[in-house]
């Protein structure tokens, strides 16, 4: 049993249906994930499985619905799907086919087992020793502060270093407001010091006058 992507992020990609398939935006539960900014989808949107020796398609109670044949299903029912079905999530910009032959010589595009997540540009998770480069890079003084800036918000298509960026953005701007502060502090307390102690050394200079 093959769902082939016939529009989208997954337009041409074929996935095989061993057990069950879960489509949305959660990296931690979905087989075929798609970009956390994709219009319709929801982070849980629905799910192929077999049921009583026949695929079943379930709306796992998504905003904008999913769809077999252009008719909407009921939400949390599991609705059978026939060979030659299609179905999309959100719009027919997120189309899918079914097919009940070939599962068993079909593989993703990129020869992905089922069940394993998919990933796009959009979604591609960076490796250890990648967060470890940029940990470095966006660490240099101004060039990391300019880097998480332009990053943060449109120098890159991947939604995982965006997001990567943004937070490094924000403890650059944490630690510029904590050291100002800081700085504030002490020039102050120093400012107070000082005049303490050219107000003591006008005072002792008066006493002596005074003699």
């Amino acid at each position: 049993m093959i769902v082939r992507g016939l529009s989208g992020v997954f337009a041409n990609q074929t996935f095989p249906l061993n057990g069950v398939m879960v489509f949305g935006r959660n990296g931690a539960s979905c087989h075929v994930l798609f970009p956390d900014n994709t219009k319709g989808i929801s982070r849980m949107h629905c799910k192929i499985e077999m049921q009583g020796g026949r695929p079943m398609i379930t709306d796992l109670g998504s905003s904008y619905g999913t769809y077999v044949n252009g008719l909407r299903i009921p939400q949390h029912i599991a609705t059978p799907l026939n060979d030659g079905d299609s179905f999309y999530l959100g719009d027919q910009q997120n189309l899918f086919s079914f097919t009940m032959e070939g599962a068993e010589v079909q593989a993703g595009q990129d020869g992905q087992a089922a069940g394993a997540p998919v990933y796009t540009e959009e979604n591609q998770p960076i490796s250890m020793w990648g967060y470890v480069g940029w940990e470095i890079v966006f660490a240099l003084p101004l060039v990391g502060l300019i880097l998480a800036i332009v990053f943060s918000f449109g120098g890159t298509h991947n939604i995982n270093l965006k997001n990567f960026a943004r937070a490094k953005f924000a403890l650059w701007i944490i630690g510029i407001a904590v050291g100002l502060i800081a700085f504030l502090i002490i020039r102050a307390s120093i400012m107070s010091a000082v005049g303490g102690l050219l107000g003591g050394g006008a005072g002792m200079l008066s006493m002596l006058g005074g003699f």
